[in-house]
């Protein structure tokens, strides 16, 4: 069996048993799958659900019909939305494609045999770039085994059992490392190239991060060479200098011819035999020195333009993805999660760096909340073992206090996670670091001598004394750690000392040379030049000490402790398992909890929408059938429907990358297609416009059609501008949207002023009257001069009610209520959410149906994405209420300029919807695409509630047209009068160009390494 065969079986036996100690037993004992809520089951598990159907719903089609017919756009993402762009996280991971093998009831299996793989994987990346980064010195294979092992079970691999897809860089970047370095030693760049091309297809910011860090290992290892070139020479005289004194002084008196033949010969020897291998600097031992010492300009000129170019080859190579994700993104109104959150508070900033300084050890969460920070304690004894180390591994050293100083500062880790979130992103390259360390300290541990024994229990004081001054909320956990580093340490101190002594017993004295003769000139000669050749071939050997196996055992057995007690710690401190999926009940939880199996017998064949209320259904389950809810969680969101959602002040969510429904309101349901509403028993009021009888039921929910078929189409005769559209007040805008549609005056010159429209404002007057523990006051505010209300809540569940001036009677006429809060802001130290319920109460009891719940983050919330605005639909009731209660379930102090009661009656808003124009007709969905006829009685508009995408190509009667973005995010076309049929296809935008570029790139690349290996 071959080293290298053995070393991976030694690893996978390895990794199976550390796994299994680490997460498996814990999770079969508890029968928790790898699934997480909520990102890992809402978005991973159903991105890489959807993967498997949409590929085997295309093979299915192939085989069956003999027709290959890709789906780019699917109307149930969202509102609708392209599908290689908000997938190209999926599509472009080899890993996810296991999901074509598994059938949906049984991909919870697939995706966990996915994240096994993956890390896996990871620690074979690590392994191959360990050996060789370390090539030149020499490394063990035990040593690089104890790095890979925590490289793959540091804190940060727990974002695996959350979100997937953050473990990638610890598979990529390594690889990448090892084709930057054949870059850099102009070897061939075919691995920098391809996984480069992978990076930039999966994450185009992820990739960004990893070109800025290739940069900066770059210019450390070019700074190493420039100063290990300057005393290149110098270290030549002083190695030739040291082999000529050690020869034997000539005695005095002895022949002179001799004396310099002798030395002749010897200086002759000694630099030949020093040339033949090249000087030993702290920068070679870790690399090849490759600059060259004459032409240092040139090298680095030359090496920087290789970079940029090949760099350039892999952003060709990854067109497919990449433009159209480019182009989304600048002109389509595609975005990535921009989180705010920040360490805004001594209280954030103290936790955070507690979590810094403990987390290295037993690990600890990050203010993002998906990523974890730690690497085990007997990886921080490896960081000390390599800091005793003098004037060796400068670079590793180097590298780790940068990334240090780059975790340590807030704002450089935000910028390097994209600007989206609030730090530590990037932790990936932070872990390859540690565990290189971890490799290059074990060989190290044994030959520790006095003074790095007295640095590294001094060290491990000093970490221990920190803990115990600064952290002492924390002291269980610094006992825990203060014992565990004191025992590691102790061992490894004593192990070294041990094998010293053995070794010193085992080593001989060199003999010295004592022949000599002044007489005979040949025989000085010989024995000065044999003494010169062996002294100059006298390197240091490669250091073997005799316990070299007990090194080994004893560093993985640390390594594997380490870890075990980690993520024990984390289990049971920071509860990173706490919200795992039962094992087994993923597939069931997305399908019949939601109440979405009774959409199976529905019919969506015209591209209408459902919507919900009261079914508790998680994010994202309606991509199991192809239709849409109005409702999305993910990070590559559509920024123009989030615009949309902020103008109308849509309460359904507090982020903008994740939004449920329509809150409700019965205006927005017709207008954007809502057919099918589905409801849980004892739901309140249905929304104006739908029958009470059930249409279906099923899974405990019933479906409710509305009397008169909604529709994806609307013809409108006006438009008015999108500043005379944000100049109204939210409900108004509501309104404004079901009489004409949004459009820009550059585009359409027919507008009129929403003076012409017919806006209810349906303002109800009330009086305030506080509970308990509230103080409500009305403070001036300096930025705007207007007044607003502050709100001191100094218990939870404190309430304000709103007092009608007119209570509303049995006798009256139903009505939607709603409760307009604007500018709503919260403060409550660095608390990071809040809540807050509406209920509609007749004097001291609540109304049935009557009532409406707001969950919102505050600045220091790594999901705020600065939503302040929130037009809360209390319901629509039938009987009598005086008054609106707002309990405050967090206490703290709120700032609100607005607080807004109002109403709109059943005969307002069934005069809107009857409004809508139903001239239109045969509406049909399909693969990329929709179509319907149209009647105009004269020139207007057809507003389709379809997200604008310049992906659509719109033909009016067989005559393309040109359509125009309306209501901040949908689509619209201008037609004359007459008879029309519409139909519109569908092609991702800069798809095409994309792949002609993807393929010229990969020509390139073929021809240019053949040409090269022909070579």
């Amino acid at each position: 069996m071959t080293d290298k065969k053995k070393y991976d079986l030694i690893y996978t036996v390895l990794f199976t048993l550390l796994f299994l100690a680490c997460f498996g037993i814990y999770m079969i004992l508890h029968r928790k799958s790898f699934l997480r809520i909520p990102d890992g089951l809402n978005q991973y598990y159903m991105s890489f659900l959807y993967l498997g159907r949409w590929a085997r719903s295309i093979l299915r089609g192939l085989i069956e019909n003999g027709s290959l017919k890709i789906p780019l756009w699917d109307p149930s993402i969202g509102y609708g939305a392209d599908i290689p762009t908000t997938f190209a996280f999926c599509f472009w991971d080899p890993f996810c494609w296991i999901s074509v093998f598994f059938p949906s009831r049984y991909a919870e299996y697939g995706y966990e045999i996915m994240i096994v793989l993956k890390l896996y994987t990871a620690g074979t990346a690590f392994s191959r770039y360990a050996f060789h980064r370390f090539r030149e010195g020499g490394v063990s294979s035990a040593a690089v085994l104890g790095g890979a092992l925590v490289y793959v079970f540091s804190a940060v691999s727990y974002a695996a059992f959350g979100q997937s897809t953050l473990i990638n860089p610890l598979i990529l970047f390594p690889l990448l490392m090892i084709g930057a370095d054949h870059l850099y030693e102009r070897r061939k760049s075919r691995l920098y190239v391809i996984i480069l091309a992978f990076s930039f297809a999966q994450r185009f910011s992820t990739a960004c991060i990893m070109l800025v860090l290739i940069l900066l290992s770059y210019t450390l290892r070019l700074t190493g060479e420039i100063i290990g070139l300057r005393n290149r020479k110098k270290k030549k005289d002083i190695e030739q200098n040291r082999i000529i004194s050690r020869l034997d002084p000539v005695k005095k008196g002895s022949d002179t011819r001799a004396q310099h033949y002798a030395m002749y010969v010897a200086r002759r020897s000694a630099a030949r035999d020093s040339a033949d291998r090249p000087v030993q600097t702290s920068v070679s031992s870790e690399f090849r020195i490759i600059m060259p010492e004459k032409g240092k300009g040139r090298f680095i000129a030359g090496l920087y333009l290789s970079f940029i170019l090949e760099t350039l080859l892999a952003l060709a190579l990854s067109a497919i993805s990449l433009i159209p994700y480019m182009r989304n993104s600048f002109s389509e109104g595609l975005s990535t999660i921009n989180l705010q959150g920040g360490l805004l508070t001594s209280t954030a900033a103290r936790d955070f760096f507690r979590n810094c300084f403990l987390g290295f050890t037993v690990s600890a969460g990050l203010p993002d909340h998906s990523s974890c920070f730690g690497f085990g304690i007997f990886t921080m004894i490896c960081v000390f073992v390599l800091f005793t180390c003098r004037k060796k591994y400068l670079l590793i050293k180097a590298e780790f206090l940068l990334m240090t100083i780059f975790l340590c500062v807030p704002f450089i880790g935000h910028s390097a996670g994209d600007f989206q979130y609030t730090t530590a992103r990037w932790i990936w390259a932070y872990t390859l670091v540690t565990a290189l360390i971890t490799t290059a300290a074990v060989p190290e541990i044994p030959r520790i001598n006095r003074r790095q024994c007295i640095g590294l229990a001094s060290m491990s004081a000093v970490y221990i004394a920190i803990g115990f001054l600064l952290f002492t909320q924390d002291y269980p956990a610094m006992l825990w750690i203060s014992v565990i580093l004191v025992g590691m340490t102790a061992v490894c101190v004593n192990h070294s000392l041990r094998v010293q002594r053995e070794q010193k017993k085992k080593s001989a004295p060199q003999s010295q040379i004592t022949e000599y003769s002044p007489t005979d000139r040949l025989k000085t000669a010989a024995a000065v030049a044999k003494a010169a050749r062996s002294a100059a071939m006298n390197r240091q050997p490669a250091y073997h000490p005799s316990g070299q196996r007990t090194t080994a055992v004893l560093s993985i057995v640390m390594v594997c402790l380490s870890s075990i007690i980690m993520s024990n710690m984390s289990i049971r401190r920071e509860h990173i398992f706490a919200n795992q999926v039962t094992s087994g009940e993923a597939y069931s939880r997305v399908t019949q909890e939601s109440g979405l199996s009774v959409l199976d017998s529905l019919d969506f064949s015209d591209g209408t929408r459902f919507n919900t209320d009261g079914t508790s259904r998680l994010g994202n389950t309606q991509w199991l059938y192809g239709v849409s809810g109005t409702d999305f969680s993910g990070t590559v969101y559509n920024q123009n429907i989030d615009d949309f959602h902020d103008s109308i002040a849509l309460a359904s969510s507090p982020s903008a990358f994740s939004y449920s429904g329509l809150n409700q309101r019965s205006e927005l349901l017709a207008l954007f297609g809502v057919n099918h509403y589905l409801a849980s028993s004892g739901t309140r009021k249905l929304p104006v416009g739908f029958t009470d009888t059930p249409e279906k039921t099923g899974a405990g929910f019933n479906s409710y059609a509305p009397a008169e078929k909604n529709s994806l189409f609307y013809v409108f005769q006006n438009g008015i501008t999108e500043k005379a559209y944000l100049s109204l007040p939210p409900l108004e805008r509501q309104q404004a949207l079901m009489q004409a549609i949004v459009t820009d005056p550059s585009v359409s010159q027919n507008t009129i002023s929403t003076d012409q429209l017919t806006l209810d404002t349906g303002v109800m007057n009330y009086s305030i009257e506080t509970g308990d523990s509230v103080e409500l006051t009305k403070v001036l505010q300096k930025s705007t001069g207007q007044a607003s209300y502050m709100v001191s809540v100094n218990r939870p569940d404190a309430y304000v009610d709103l007092i009608l001036d007119n209570p509303v009677s049995a006798e009256d006429d139903s009505k939607e209520v709603y409760l307009y809060l604007k500018n709503l802001n919260f403060v409550n130290g660095g608390m990071e959410s809040y809540r807050i319920t509406v209920q509609e109460m007749y004097h001291q009891d609540p109304v049935e149906g009557g009532g409406a719940e707001l969950n919102g983050y505050t600045t220091y919330n790594s999901k705020y994405t600065g939503k302040k605005d929130d037009l809360l639909n209390i319901g629509r009731l039938t009987g009598a209420f005086s008054k609106i209660r707002i309990c405050f379930h967090t206490a703290g102090t709120y700032t609100i300029d607005d607080m807004d009661l109002l109403q709109r009656s059943d005969e307002s808003i069934g005069r809107n919807i009857h409004a809508l124009n139903d001239s239109v007709t045969k509406t049909r969905t399909g693969v990329n695409s929709c179509s319907c006829y149209v009647s105009m009685k004269e020139d207007g508009y057809l507003f389709a509630s379809v997200p604008y995408s310049t992906g659509w190509t719109i033909y009016d009667n067989g005559k393309e047209i040109s359509a125009q973005k309306t209501d901040l995010a949908f689509t619209a076309v201008s037609l004359d009068s007459g008879s029309h049929h519409i139909t519109m296809h569908y092609l991702t935008p800069g798809i095409l160009p994309g792949l002609y570029v993807t393929i010229f790139a990969l020509l390139i690349l073929i021809v240019v390494f053949r040409k090269k290996k022909n070579a």
